[in-house]
């Protein structure tokens, strides 16, 4: 693994905080704007749903960046294998299945990578859920006859979040055991 892979995520996590909470004030200007005059509920509904928005989709954007800019220090264990290795070594690791013995170095350092870059993962996810629902949030505060629509829609938006949620964090205890394994194998 690329030494300089934890501090370019840990950066990445810090400029997304950043992002975030800049975008939060942004959307919750934005939504005190937009709602004067309005009523109560109308006013939270959407200072909340533009806050939600904006800094959830900028905090998101900016780790998009960040994935794109690390990609060849991400990549760098398995450069050289064809796509049927890849996918082999990645599915090896989340399984805890056994690996090639030519193969175990890359698979570590394919595990460090992934124990390093799943929690950002993980965040970008959860921050792409909150745009998406902070954006929808601002429907029901409006007279609009399909406003059953949305909320049907946040509901299967927080659904498929926590779905989503739980699987990248059971991934990242399976990458950790896997990497623990491979380093006492390797040992």
């Amino acid at each position: 693994m690329d030494p300089r892979l934890p501090d370019a995520v840990r950066r990445a996590a810090r400029r997304a905080t950043w992002f975030g909470v800049f975008g939060a004030v942004i959307g919750a200007a934005i939504g005190i704007w937009l709602s004067l005059g309005e009523r109560p509920v109308e006013v939270i509904l959407v200072v909340t749903g533009g806050t939600l928005a904006v800094g959830g989709l900028a905090a998101t954007m900016t780790i998009l960046v960040a994935q794109f800019r690390m990609r060849s220090m991400t990549n760098a264990p398995t450069d050289g294998l064809n796509v049927t290795e890849k996918r082999g070594v990645e599915e090896a690791i989340l399984s805890q299945a056994s690996i090639a013995a030519e193969l175990r170095p890359r698979a570590a350092d394919q595990a460090r990578v992934l124990a390093v870059t799943l929690p950002i993962a993980t965040a970008q996810s959860t921050l792409l859920f909150v745009g998406i629902i902070g954006s929808q949030a601002i429907g029901p505060a409006s007279a609009d006859p399909l406003v059953w629509f949305r909320i049907v829609l946040i509901a299967v938006s927080v659904v498929t979040a926590v779905i989503v949620i739980v699987m990248l964090r059971r991934n990242l205890v399976r990458v950790r055991r896997s990497l623990e394994t491979l380093e006492t194998d390797a040992a």
